[in-house]
């Protein structure tokens, strides 16, 4: 059996009460179907990029695809969390990142059951930067190769990039962009997939833009009914429907945003009786002050991960545009709700925060 390394970050201290993530069967399917090719490769040209805001479940996207792959496709899949960038900003940090990110993808793929991988891992990766066990992008390179060969007698490997946008404030971020694009478009055995958000659109990148001219993006949406309502049960059983509805409208369908509000109000008010009772203006009362700061707070520091989305917010609640026609991107930021004449609004608790 494969392994699947989880990756630490912001996401995985919260999203994991998300029990069935609609993404994974929208990129499963784009994987060839393994009775059509027989015996051919499985891995998808270009790979994926999911785009979606801090918060939004990508991380838990990730684990739960990653199994998937494994099961109904036979690929050889691991999550990578990206080392920290900020861990690398002397003058070889660049060369030292590449070689902890090489390191991370042998650990993840290190008890893979093909053969014919296991043997291409065999071989200690050949470390040519300047460094103890650094590499250059040729070297990643010749790695990603090895890999690649080895891929040609199995179905295929998936490497999923998590947190990929910590990497948008390094100074060799251009630089390690571009060998990503040019490691993995040589590389047809093996199908990466990146976590992103802010770097899916960053004109600053040299040449075309990678994340959105090469991959595939997939944009994750916010809850629908259904989805926050299974959240709020979750926590609140007992909750009346208006008063789940209420709620509801105060987060808004961003995942992590909703668990915060519904596990702050069911400690608040834990027993059936109160539940049932709780009228829907009367929940912000329930929470408390001090928690309610603190989901405002919650909001600001998302907010603060992109500069460009508080101002993009900003400008929608005060031009109220269609729901329909804004950009997927700010969509997938999970702040952004329609009302029942299918304006885009803000949701409650969001409102509270964006000027």
């Amino acid at each position: 059996m494969d392994t699947n390394t989880p990756t630490p970050g912001f996401e995985d201290h919260g999203d994991r009460y998300v029990q069935r993530h609609p993404g994974v069967h929208e990129i499963e399917r784009l994987f060839p179907s393994p009775v059509a090719m027989g015996k051919g490769s499985l891995a998808l040209e270009g790979g994926v990029s999911v785009v979606a805001g801090p918060g939004m479940g990508k991380s838990t996207l990730f684990e739960q695809l990653a199994a998937r792959l494994r099961q109904d496709r036979g690929l050889t899949t691991c999550v990578i969390g990206l080392p920290l960038a900020s861990d690398y900003r002397e003058e070889a940090g660049f060369y030292a990142f590449l070689g902890e990110l090489t390191s991370r993808i042998r650990g993840g793929l290190a008890n893979s059951s093909e053969p014919a991988l296991a043997s291409a891992l065999a071989n200690e990766p050949e470390w040519d930067g300047p460094g103890s066990q650094s590499m250059t992008p040729r070297g990643f390179e010749r790695f990603i190769t090895r890999l690649a060969q080895a891929a040609v007698h199995t179905p295929g490997i998936c490497l999923l990039f998590d947190e990929v946008d910590q990497v948008g404030a390094a100074t060799w971020k251009g630089p390690f962009i571009s060998a990503l694009r040019f490691v993995f478009q040589t590389s047809s055995g093996i199908t990466p997939l990146y976590a992103l958000w802010t770097l899916f659109g960053d004109e600053s990148l040299p040449g075309s833009n990678y994340f959105r001219n090469v991959t595939r993006p997939i944009f994750l949406e916010p809850l629908d009914h259904e989805g926050r309502v299974e959240i709020i049960r979750q926590h609140l059983p007992d909750l009346s429907s208006l008063t789940q509805t209420a709620v509801a409208q105060i987060a808004g369908g961003h995942p992590l945003l909703l668990h915060r509000i519904a596990s702050d109000l069911a400690a608040q008010v834990p027993t059936a009786p109160g539940q049932a009772s709780l009228l829907p203006a009367h929940v912000d009362v329930a929470l408390g002050a001090d928690r309610v700061a603190a989901q405002r707070q919650l909001v600001a520091d998302l907010l603060s991960r992109s500069g460009a989305l508080a101002t993009a917010l900003s400008d929608l609640r005060r031009k109220r545009p269609a729901y329909a026609g804004l950009p997927r991107g700010l969509v997938a930021s999970g702040f952004v709700d329609h009302d029942d004449a299918g304006g885009a609004v803000l949701s409650g608790r969001v409102l509270e925060v964006v000027p």
